[in-house]
């Protein structure tokens, strides 16, 4: 895996940890190792927190960004569930 937030099976699966980030969308970037274009994946949104798994519509193809990436072919970020319906965190 490229960086330290990412783990998983390179090619089959991956988890990506935002840690105390709430973000409103995630750009579908996965570094190549054991991707090519045309793979097709769906996402979930684990939220630890409310201990929740969020299923999110579609399907995410990948096509190569450039020497180290793909991303999707249609360019489309990921949506997450706390820009969705405003969960908050607590932090501390």
């Amino acid at each position: 895996m490229a960086d330290e937030h990412t783990a998983g099976k390179a090619g089959e699966y991956y988890l990506i940890y935002f840690g105390r980030e709430t973000p409103k969308s995630w750009p579908f970037l996965l570094y190549k190792e054991a991707l090519r274009d045309g793979l097709s994946f769906q996402v979930e949104i684990i939220d630890t927190w409310n201990m929740t798994i969020t299923p999110v519509d579609g399907v995410f193809t990948t096509k190569k960004r450039d020497a180290y990436i793909l991303r999707t072919f249609e360019r489309k970020p990921v949506r997450c569930p706390s820009a969705l319906h405003g969960s908050a965190h607590p932090s501390g």
